[in-house]
């Protein structure tokens, strides 16, 4: 006969193992099973789940496609195959007293492999120590996690602690209230049905068999025929002591528990399990420093994704700690079912190496950083510090912008909208990208659409429609088109073209070809320093803020300058007029004596009315009076203040006015000679200024020298020219 109650638990646990619904809502739903029994009404607890939005009625029927028996069940009860009374309801919420039943019992053959996940014996123990074993001894290894997983073991709520105690007094969070106050106690149990395929067996007459893993590492029961009978423990355990079996041995009541459940040729139970072996840690390479540094992107605090922004690539100073080796313990031996030791497996070899610019402590567990660079470690497991950066593909998606304080080595190409912040750059090509960097930029092929910030030279094939600021030369080798570069060295393309550009060299230009018939003419500024026209010009911006600053705070001192000697003046006549009140407030006094001593009450009564509106009026003026004092301190302190900023503004001005003054008499010692110099055309149109002279070019100029020159006329206007001469 089908016991309902098994197969509802059994359901019960496993719509808990697939996370499709909670404990408590499991445990709830065998309570209303129970009360609706209690009231005539059969329901399974199935459905009451679904009822109560649980689970869903898919969920359900995933369930029972696992479940043959109480599938059928129910399919039979909708038919009205079969009733279910109020009694056998009851039998299915509430437990045997004292009667142990393993789920197997409603199997009448081995189960199918899709229920190899959710199998799981289900027992009612009348003790809590029949589920204890020796594997409490230590907990498994991962390994053996993977191959264990939970035995989960029913106990009546009259032969257990209740619920709440267990709560009070034992505080174990692991331990679950199942339905009808049962407390599941979980065990280790292997997933599924143990593979017991290979296994060494040995019967001993008793109608079992007894199965070793391959690994020997556990040990089952199961009968050989369905339904023995007649099989006491001391069969099972002359079984297992022929077997020689010494570790890991279930107790009595386990084995009890499983015959009493009258299992089928389907259903084993372990009987021994060997001592798992402790694999011990392994050493540890702890690195100080991000090994992958790239995120998929940068999350900014209005909510916004930057996926260009991929984060910073470590730096280290010298003698930071870069990397520690944390030492590993030495792994102990386990035991077979048969009691025979398992050595662990040696530990790993992990080992660490100095690369360059990495030293490490004498005990050699601590690797330092010997000078300033980028922290990597290798696959090799070898530690260095370079100030290299390389990256064997495009600066682009996959890398994002690129902020490193040394040298950036590009095997491809910086791509469009990407910045890249650094020592030096060296690149195939440049698109559209922002630059900036302390030294030398090297491009082999062109640089286009790009903005350029170089304290260093910038060499490149070609540069179109870009803006280069650069301290040092600019070398081009075909073409520079619609572009603006200016620079403190020198323009070199002596073998290709200038146009459409604007280019300020302080030290020269020097091209094949400048402008053309066709293109807008270009402009040149040679001999002027624009880093320092730039700085310059940003002193002027700032001496016209400061002045404007100085001019409006004297503008309000003026507004406040009388402000002090008005207030003055009214404090002056509120202390006489306090004065003058006080004299009659005196006088009352006086009054107020002789008209007691003449107890003349009508007039006491007159002079006290007067004396106390005197009273009124004097705290009146004394306010006032503090007020005026308080606001002419606070003027004074404005006034002070105001002439303080004042004093600091006129001397800033005064300190930038110094600057630039300095900065213009460097120019003039700092005065180097300059020329455009034209190995073939330069075109009509061509705008070139100097420092004092300028000239706009006629027609068209070939193997020319343009450079300024002082008029050799002493006296004359313009006092310097730009001369023209021939190659």
């Amino acid at each position: 006969m089908i016991n309902l109650s098994v197969l509802e638990r059994k359901f019960g646990l496993m719509v808990i193992q697939k996370g499709f619904t909670t404990k408590d809502q499991l445990t709830k739903a065998f309570d209303e099973q129970k009360l609706r029994a209690e009231q005539g009404k059969s329901f399974f607890v199935a459905d009451i789940l679904v009822e109560a939005k649980a689970i869903t009625e898919e969920q359900k029927k995933a369930i029972l496609a696992t479940q043959r028996e109480l599938k059928e069940f129910m399919e039979a009860q909708e038919k009205g195959s079969g009733a279910l009374s109020s009694e056998e309801q009851k039998k299915s919420t509430l437990s045997t007293q004292g009667k142990p039943v393993v789920a197997s019992q409603a199997q009448k053959k081995p189960p199918d492999p899709e229920e190899k996940v959710f199998q799981k014996k289900i027992i009612l123990s009348t003790q809590r120590e029949s589920v204890a074993t020796p594997q409490k001894q230590k907990p498994a290894t991962e390994s053996e996690e993977k191959v264990f997983q939970q035995k989960t073991v029913l106990s009546t709520k009259s032969e257990l602690k209740k619920p709440s105690d267990i709560q009070k007094k034992d505080h174990q969070p692991d331990k679950q209230i199942g339905p009808e106050g049962y407390e599941l106690i979980e065990e280790d149990i292997d997933e599924g049905t143990p593979d017991v395929d290979g296994a060494k067996s040995v019967q001993n007459g008793s109608g079992f068999e007894l199965a070793v893993t391959q690994d020997r590492m556990k040990a089952y029961i199961y009968p050989i025929d369905d339904n023995p009978s007649g099989v006491s423990l001391d069969s099972i355990k002359g079984l297992i002591a022929m077997e020689g079996l010494k570790i890991g041995i279930v107790k009595d009541d386990i084995i009890n528990q499983y015959l009493m459940s009258k299992p089928n040729k389907g259903s084993l139970c372990k009987v021994a399990r060997g001592i798992p072996v402790d694999l011990g840690r392994q050493t540890e390479i702890r690195c100080h420093f991000e090994t992958n540094p790239f995120k998929v992107a940068t999350i900014h605090d209005d909510g916004s994704i930057d996926f260009k922004n991929r984060g910073e690539i470590p730096w280290s100073k010298a003698q930071d700690l870069l990397a520690e080796l944390i030492p590993g313990t030495d792994g102990k031996q386990g035991k077979d079912v048969y009691g025979y030791p398992i050595d662990p497996p040696p530990p790993d070899m992990v080992s660490l190496s100095c690369g360059k610019g990495v030293k490490k402590s004498e005990d050699g567990l601590k690797f330092f950083a010997e000078a300033d660079g980028r922290p990597e470690l290798s696959p090799n497991g070898t530690i260095s510090v370079t100030e290299t950066l390389p990256i064997s593909g495009d600066i682009g998606i996959e890398t994002g912008h690129i902020i490193f304080p040394g040298h950036v080595q590009v095997k491809g190409s910086v791509q469009d909208g990407y910045r890249v912040k650094a020592k030096t750059l060296r690149a195939d090509e440049i698109n559209n990208a922002e630059i900036e960097t302390e030294g030398e930029i090297i491009v082999n092929k062109g640089i286009i659409g790009a903005k350029i910030y170089t304290d260093g030279p910038v060499r490149a094939r070609h540069i179109r429609n870009t803006s280069i600021d650069a301290l040092g030369d600019v070398i081009i080798e075909r073409e520079v088109y619609e572009s603006h570069i200016e620079t403190n060295g020198t323009l070199n393309i002596d073998r290709g073209t200038v146009m459409d550009s604007r280019i300020s060299a302080m030290k020269g230009i020097t091209a094949a070809e400048i402008g053309s018939t066709a293109s807008n003419p270009c402009t040149l500024i040679i001999g002027i320093d624009n880093r320092l026209e730039k700085q310059i010009t940003v002193k002027n911006l700032n001496i016209s803020e400061k002045e404007k600053e100085r001019e409006a705070k004297s503008k309000l001192l003026d507004e406040l300058k009388d402000k002090p000697d008005m207030l003055e003046t009214r404090i002056g006549e509120l202390a006489q007029e306090q004065d003058n009140v006080t004299v009659k407030q005196r006088s009352l006094k006086e009054t107020l004596k002789s008209l007691q001593k003449a107890n003349d009450r009508i007039n006491i009564i007159k002079v006290l009315t007067i004396m106390k509106a005197i009273n009124v009026k004097l705290e009146k003026m004394q306010k006032d009076i503090d007020d005026l004092l308080k606001e002419q301190e606070q003027t004074e302190a404005t006034i002070a203040g105001y002439n303080d900023e004042i004093a600091k503004l006129t001397k800033e001005i005064s300190e930038l006015q110094d600057d630039i003054k300095s900065m213009l008499e460097l120019s003039k010692i700092r005065n180097v000679s300059s020329w455009v110099k034209v190995t073939e055309n330069i075109y009509d149109r061509t705008s070139i200024r100097g420092r004092n002279a300028s000239l706009v070019v006629k027609g068209t100029l070939t193997r020319v020298v343009i450079q300024e020159t002082k008029n050799p006329t002493e006296g004359a206007e313009p006092s310097w020219l730009m001369s023209v001469s021939n190659l």
